[in-house]
C-alpha cells in the first residue's frame, strides 16, 4: 500500500518483524515438518487452534513492518504491555526507534489481552485519545488539502 496517504496509525501489541519467526520460535515449530504436513495448528484458548496452511509461512517470510517503518511518515502510536506472552515488547522497541514520529506507550503489567480490566481500559483510552487528537489536527482547515483536511 501507498503510506504517504496515512494521517495517523494506532497500534495495539503490533508484530512488527517477521510474524512467522515469531510462530517459529515461541512454539518450537519443526518447519520441515509444516511443509510436509501441508499445514500447522496452532493452540488457541477456543480450543481446536488455528490453522496455519504452509503458504502463510512462506508468505510470512517475506514481510516485516521494519522494511517499511521509515516511510511512515505520519504520527504514530503503539501500546505494548510489558509482560506480553505473544509478541515480545522489544519488537515496539526497535520499530518505534525506526519511525520519524513514533511514541510508544508501555502498560506495566499488561499481557497481550490486556486482561485485566484497568490494563484494557488504558490501553483503549491512550489509543482513542490518540486517535481523536490526530482527528482533530487534521480536521484543521489547510488550503493545500481538500475537504475535512483530507
Amino acid at each position: 500500500p501507498d503510506l504517504k496517504y496515512l494521517q495517523a496509525l494506532a497500534l495495539k501489541s503490533p508484530v512488527t518483524g517477521s510474524i512467522v519467526d515469531l510462530i517459529v520460535e515461541r512454539e518450537k515449530v519443526d518447519v520441515e515438518r509444516w511443509k510436509y504436513d501441508g499445514f500447522l495448528r496452532l493452540p488457541s484458548e477456543e480450543g481446536e487452534g488455528h490453522r496455519l496452511n504452509y503458504a502463510f509461512y512462506e508468505d510470512g517470510k517475506n514481510w516485516s513492518a521494519f522494511t517499511r517503518a521509515r516511510e511512515i511518515g505520519c504520527p504514530v502510536c503503539i501500546i505494548h504491555g510489558d509482560r506480553d506472552e505473544s509478541v515480545p515488547l522489544e519488537q515496539s522497541r526497535a520499530f518505534v526507534r525506526q519511525l520519524k514520529q513514533g511514541e510508544l506507550h508501555v502498560i506495566k503489567g499488561a499481557d497481550h489481552r490486556y486482561s485485566e480490566p484497568g490494563h484494557f481500559a488504558e490501553m483503549i483510552d491512550r489509543l482513542t485519545g490518540f486517535i481523536v487528537e490526530r482527528l482533530k489536527a487534521n480536521s484543521s482547515p489547510d488550503p493545500k488539502r481538500g475537504k475535512n483536511g483530507l
